[in-house]
């Protein structure tokens, strides 16, 4: 989405400041919640989290719609990358 954390805040943080749960009724009202994203913020190793991790959830595909290979393999890498640096990746 972003190259760094501070674009994505930027793009979430505009996004959600637009109110676009005015507009259309199936989004959920989630206003930008500075708090929340400073805590979070203070977990950004795996030793920052109370339970000493952060989680990630992978979904490699949806069952329906297989990916292609080298995507396949891209999504297998990144599980293994953040595997081996100690956070908790759920599949």
């Amino acid at each position: 989405m972003t190259a760094d954390l501070s674009s994505l805040k930027l793009a979430l943080k505009t996004m959600l400041d637009s109110s676009p749960w005015e507009d259309d009724f199936a989004i959920n009202n989630m206003p930008w919640n500075e708090d929340e994203y400073q805590e979070i913020q203070g977990r950004t190793s795996p030793s920052g989290a109370s339970d000493g991790k952060l989680s990630f959830g992978i979904m490699q595909w949806d069952g329906d719609v297989q990916p292609h290979p080298p995507v396949a393999r891209a999504i297998r890498q990144i599980v293994e990358a953040l595997t081996q640096r100690g956070y908790d990746v759920r599949q």
